[in-house]
Parts: structure tokens; sequence; C-alpha cells
């Protein structure tokens, strides 16, 4: 074998990843920064904290402050503001998150450990180490069933796991939801490739009280079966009919999309004193432009994938062989919204409201989302509008089963709070390994890549901010804050914004021009061509 040969194959070894992984999460465990908010707490994290603690009692008692979000019209954030809550219960949206909540709570009672927050942050730490390897062994076997190995494999590990999400998020702000989600994700990936459908349906019934898209992205799967193509079967011929329909369809969803943002520019007005509503000419000027890059977006993203003659066809598909299924999901998402209906307090956040907040927080700065993802999910994410035709070209050699999901990904990627998305992570990564698996490189450019996403995850950078994290000297939109609250996207300042945009510009320079230089052919990898047999 040669030498580059064994490189790859090293690189791309299932074991040398995760030990990859357990060095992260060593460092991460034993000397990365902690938040300073609220005790090492964090906001969200205050509320979960209390969730854990009242778990003792028969009952939730109290509940924290409400987080709600409110559009600000005038610098084009969106800022969190509390609320009265309840007295009593736990709101809607809580039981979304409720699963790690309950699993923390009950490895604490196993243990006879006090419900005290400095033990609820080492719980939730440990729980995030231990999720990011399990998610590293499941990922590695999903690429071994797509037939990903060698270098695209280590490019695979670093567009999920050598980023700001997994290398610095899990350990700076513990108390969250977002690394078990993350897991929950790969799960549900995992069972799909390996065409697991009982084990499928239950990783979604865990994710229906972890992360709030989890349950829906499990019932696509879970109704449509995996059924990859080679990557020549992937034209989707229509009539010209069908085409027409596809065209109409999809520019009434972008139109639907592009239109929600002025919805909440409307609402927001009305809620404006006169001064606040007298917004500058360029202001106005970039919520146009926003909107435009929107429209041009979703139509760049959404007309390769949208085919009204095949999801027909998948309907009645489903219709005349799923049945069983169908009354499973129906009877299923019946139980969890009864069930959260009688036992929650309050009420539950609209889709409509949801989804107008996404599209004004795309809009506030043109292309803040594209921004706020590469920050935060690492560069290459920038590979996927590089190496567009063939990220389209992998989706449909996947099935119909993800790229429904595609669809459902490139709209919610609209919104720039990218920690929201993490579910969505494992689904883009696999698209891309996918996509790369068509064209081959040399050694440089994986390296090159490699080298990038460490840079981009910040790992390396202090977040020891000595300065108030409450009260008026607070301003989470300036330095020193703007070190954390830079990679939460609409918190993500102008200047910052400004900055950040050209740091990407120039990287997607860079990755663009060494592919030209390192590109090596196309179809298949650089060491071996694609194994043989079932890699399961």
């Amino acid at each position: 074998m040669r030498n580059p040969d064994r490189v790859a194959s090293f690189v791309g070894n299932n074991v040398f990843l995760l030990l990859l992984t357990a060095i992260t999460c060593t460092y991460g465990l034993f000397w990365s920064d902690r938040l300073p908010a609220n005790g090492g707490l964090g906001w969200d994290g205050g509320i979960y904290a209390k969730f854990v603690q009242k778990l003792e009692t028969p009952y939730l008692k109290e509940l924290g402050e409400a987080r709600v979000e409110k559009a600000g019209a005038i610098v084009g954030h969106t800022q969190p503001v509390s609320h009265p809550a309840p007295t009593r219960g736990l709101a809607p949206y809580f039981f979304h998150r409720l699963a790690p909540v309950v699993f923390v709570h009950l490895v604490l009672q196993l243990f006879h450990i006090e419900h005290s927050n400095q033990n609820i942050i080492l719980a939730f730490l440990w729980l995030n180490a231990i999720a990011l390897m399990i998610a590293t062994a499941l990922w590695t076997k999903i690429m071994d069933v797509v037939g990903i190995r060698g270098y695209t494999k280590l490019v695979g590990y670093c567009a999920l796991f050598f980023n700001f999400v997994s290398m610095k998020m899990p350990f700076y702000y513990p108390v969250m939801m977002d690394t078990a989600s993350f897991l929950v994700a790969i799960l549900l990936l995992f069972f799909y490739v390996t065409r697991r459908q009982a084990a499928l349906w239950l990783a979604a019934l865990v994710g229906a009280f972890t992360h709030p898209y989890l349950f829906y992205v499990g019932v696509v799967l879970f109704l449509v079966p995996y059924e990859p193509t080679e990557a020549e079967q992937t034209g989707w011929p229509s009539a010209a009919t069908s085409v027409r329909l596809d065209r109409v369809v999809g520019w009434g969803i972008i139109l639907l999309v592009a239109i929600l943002p002025w919805i909440a520019v409307a609402g927001n007005l009305l809620r404006m004193t006169e001064a606040e509503r007298q917004m500058s000419a360029l202001k106005i000027g970039l919520l146009v432009l926003g909107c435009l890059l929107v429209v041009a977006y979703l139509r760049l993203t959404l007309a390769p994938l949208i085919n009204v003659r095949r999801w027909l066809g998948l309907v009645r598909r489903v219709l005349a062989r799923e049945r069983t299924k169908l009354i499973v999901v129906a009877a299923s998402f019946l139980a969890i919204e009864l069930g959260i209906r009688v036992l929650s307090v309050g009420k539950s956040v609209s889709a409509v409201h949801q989804l107008t907040m996404m599209a004004w927080s795309c809009i506030a700065l043109p292309l803040v989302f594209v921004v706020a993802h590469v920050w935060y999910f690492g560069p290459v994410f920038l590979l996927y509008i590089l190496r567009w035709r063939d990220v389209v070209t992998a989706i449909k050699s996947l099935g119909t089963g993800l790229a429904l999901v595609a669809v459902l990904q490139f709209i919610l990627l609209l919104d720039s709070e990218s920690r929201r998305e993490i579910v969505l992570l494992p689904f883009v990564g696999l698209f891309l390994v996918k996509a790369m698996n068509l064209r081959r490189f040399r050694p440089p450019f994986y390296w090159m890549l490699v080298v990038l996403s460490l840079a981009f995850s910040r790992v390396w950078l202090p977040l020891k901010i000595d300065a108030p994290w409450t009260g008026p000297a607070f301003a989470p939109f300036d330095f020193p804050w703007q070190w954390f609250f830079m990679n939460l996207g609409p918190w993500l300042s102008d200047r910052v914004y400004v900055i950040g945009t050209a740091i990407l510009l120039v990287t997607m320079i860079v990755i663009w021009r060494a592919g030209m230089w390192f590109t090596a052919g196309v179809e298949g990898e650089l060491d071996n061509d694609p194994p043989t047999g079932d890699p399961r």
C-alpha cells in the first residue's frame, strides 16, 4: 500500500475519529471555560435546572421566567424578553425539551447526589461528553453504510465535530438540550440508513420530548423507506405539465416565506413609538435586500428538489401500503399533543409565529443566516455553496425520504439562531460527504479543510469574560460579551456581522481556489475505489 493510501486509511479509521472526540471531550470537561451567567447555568439552563430540582416533588410547582422573542425592528436583531410566567405547571414549549431533564434527574437520584446547581452542571457536562462520543461512533457507522471513507470521511467528521457547536458550546454552556438533540438526530439517521424501523420510531418519540423538530423529521423517515439510487439515475425526469406544477409549487413556497418577514415588520410597527418608527433609508434598504436574497436562496435550494409528481406518487404509495404506520403516527401525534395540552400551563407558540420570527431574523441583515451558520457549524458549510450541483445530485441519490428532509432543512436554515438547527446538522453532513465523494482531491485540500475547521471552532479562544452578565452594564451586542453572543445569530452585532461576512468571503475564495488547484478528477475517492459489499 502506498504511503498516501495508508494516511487516508488511517484518518478515516473509526477508532481514530472516536479518539479525536475523546480528546475534545477530555479538554472540555477539565479545562474548558464555563459560562459565568447565572452561576454557570445561563438563561434557559436556569429553567432546566429548576425542572431537575422540582422533579423531586410530586408536581412541577414552579416555572422560571418564560423566554419569548421579540423582533427588534430598529437594530434588526431578536432579543429575549421576560414575561410573567405561570406559578404552576410547565409551558408547552418546555415539554418538547423534557427528556434530557428527566434523564439527568434520574441519574442524580440513582446515585443519591444532591440536586444542587453545581451538580446539575456537572451532570450535563458528562451527558454532553457521552452524547458526543456515542454520536461519533454512530456517525462513522453511517458513513460506512453510505460508502464514505478515507479523506472524505475525515471531512465528514469535521463537518459535525470540528466546530463551535461540538467543541466549545457543550462545555461552555452545558445546561442545554442541544447536544442531546444532536444525538437523537444522529440516531434517527443511523436507524434510517440501516433500515431499523422500530428503533427509528422509538427515537422519534424520544425526539418529541427533546427538540420540537425531531418528531416531524422522524415521521418523514418512518413513512418513506430508504431507497438510495446511483448518482447517474437521479435526473427525476418529469412531463412538461409536472415541471410547470413544480414551478408553481416552488414559487408558492418561496413567496409565502418571503411575505412572512413583512408580517413581523407590520406587527412591530404597531407596537413601536413614533420615534422608533423612523427607520433610516439604509435600514429599509437592507430589509428589502435581505428579502430579495432570501427569495434567491430559496429559488436556488428548493427548485432542484421539488417534484410534485413524485411526491403525489409517494403519498398514494404510503396510503396504500403503510396504513399501519399512518395509524401509529396519528395516534402518537394525538397522544403527545393531548398530553401536553392537558398537563401544560399557558399557550404554546404557534407555528405561524415561529415561522414569522424565523423569517424576520433572516432578513434583518442580508444573508445573516449564512454568516451565522458558517460561524457556528464551521467553514465546511461553505462547501454546500461551492459544490452545490454535487450536493443536489447527492440528495437525490439518497432517495425521496431524505430529499423531503432536505426541503424542510433548507427552509428551517433561514433561522439565524443556528443552535436551533443543530438537529439538521447530521443531514447537512450526510449530503455534503456524498457530494464530496463524487470528486477526487489531493490530500492538501482535505488538510486545509481540517485546519480551517479548527480555526473556526474557536476551541482555542478563551471565553473567560470578566464582566457583568446582568443589570444595566450587561450589553450583549458589545465586547467582551460579543465573543460569546457572536455565535448566536440574532445576537450578532452589526460590526461583527460586517467583519464576519468579509472573513467568510475570503475563506470561500480560499476553498474555491484550493479546490481548483487540488482537484484530481471525478467519481470516487482519492485513496481507492469505493468498497464492495455491504459495510454493515
